[in-house]
């Protein structure tokens, strides 16, 4: 006895049904599409957010890079103009007290005397004309007015007579007059050399000192 299948759903109704089931399947890839696009397009936002915060961050970050460099550049060159303005300084620097030096030329004003000016200027050789570029010097003027021109020469004497003067030497004097009298202008030349030690004497010492080595001749 053999079996056969009947099939008793009409044809319109199976292929109603056929087209619900490919409805639905349409519609659930449909919604499983927007749902994917939807997660791919929220995903990419915050991707760019991101993107975009770590672009500010790495612009902030290469600001600052270039503003360090600027800075270390300049630090630099800060650092080299101080070394050389130290260089510079020790190359000139002065070896002895200069307000004992001026107070030295102010005591050897005598009574009546004013001194009106004074300028000294560095000198490593190449000023004077000579080869030795080692030997390092100030070239001293003063100019001012005394009484007589015996006051003015006693000026050149006592400055003289200070260990750290050399070469005094008086390079002019005129008759002038101060405040309705006769007066004698002057004006003395005088070099320090830096390169010499010495100690710094006042004049009345100097006289002192001088006076000290005559007697010490007279009684040998």
């Amino acid at each position: 006895m053999s079996r056969h299948r009947i099939d008793l759903m009409p044809s319109d109704v199976r292929a109603r049904a056929e087209a619900g089931q490919r409805l639905r399947r349409t519609i659930g890839f449909c919604l499983a599409v927007a749902i994917l696009a939807g997660g791919v397009t929220t995903w990419s936002s915050i991707r760019a957010e991101q993107s975009g915060r770590d672009l500010v961050r790495l612009e902030t970050m290469a600001r600052q890079s270039l503003e360090l460099e600027s800075q270390t550049i300049a630090c630099a060159k800060a650092a080299r103009d101080i070394e050389a303005a130290v260089q510079d300084y020790r190359a000139v620097a002065l070896p002895m007290p200069v307000s004992s030096l001026l107070a030295g030329i102010v005591e050897s004003l005598p009574p009546g005397s004013t001194l009106e000016s004074l300028s000294m200027e560095y000198d490593d050789g190449h000023r004077i004309g000579t080869d030795d570029n080692e030997h390092r010097q100030l070239l001293g003027a003063i100019e001012g007015y005394a009484a007589t021109d015996e006051d003015v020469a006693t000026v050149a004497r006592r400055m003289g007579g200070q260990a750290a003067f050399e070469d005094v030497r008086l390079e002019a004097s005129r008759s002038r007059t101060v405040r309705g009298r006769p007066a004698r202008g002057f004006s003395i030349l005088f070099t320090i050399d830096l390169d010499r030690a010495f100690i710094v004497q006042r004049p009345e010492e100097v006289q002192q000192d001088e006076a000290m080595a005559h007697a010490e001749e007279a009684n040998q």
